[in-house]
């Protein structure tokens, strides 16, 4: 079962944002690779339909929630600066959010790749966002050379030691 809402809300002067959420539920005992696994990033580019801060096959859950606020500034903020006016650049803020769970009858089914069950060197530790939802923020500019867009990425929960806590990430906009 799955509930998905996409939105564009625009704030006259303030710009506009894109909002969108996820919800699902899935039922019956399954592998923790058939769950839900949220997409990661290990490179440089901005992924928008994930979580830049997070390696692949970090999380699993068979229940969740994902949001995504993407508010675009239109130039509110940096049209003060001459410099950034004549480039046309544009700010934008990014909140990600993704809160799961797994169910008792997966927990135990996958109770051996579960992150409290594992030692640091084991090759899978997977994570179930249940108690602290990951949530990660970023601002950036976009509009650079009218094709690229970076932001500074940063982690507000899960700050793990195999995992950056802040990126920079880059995406090429192409807006007809």
């Amino acid at each position: 079962l799955e509930f998905r809402l996409t939105d564009k809300i625009k704030w006259g002067m303030w710009g506009y944002s894109n909002l969108n959420i996820l919800a699902s539920k899935m039922w019956g005992r399954m592998p923790y690779l058939t769950m839900f696994i949220p997409q990661g990033n290990e490179s440089f580019f901005m992924n928008m339909g994930g979580f830049n801060l997070v390696y692949e096959f970090t999380f699993a859950t068979d229940q969740y929630v994902m949001a995504s606020f993407d508010h675009h500034f239109d130039g509110l903020i940096l049209q003060a600066f001459p410099i950034f006016r004549k480039w046309k650049l544009r700010s934008v803020g990014n909140f990600r959010l993704l809160y799961g769970d797994m169910s008792p009858e997966n927990r135990v089914a996958n109770a051996l790749n579960l992150y409290e069950n594992t030692n640091p060197g084991d090759p899978v530790r997977v994570i179930i966002p249940n108690r602290t939802p990951y949530m990660e923020v970023s601002y950036g500019v976009e509009n650079i050379f009218r094709l690229l867009r970076v932001d500074a990425v940063y982690k507000l929960t899960h700050q793990l030691d195999n995992m950056p806590d802040w990126g920079l990430r880059a995406n090429l906009i192409f807006k007809l």
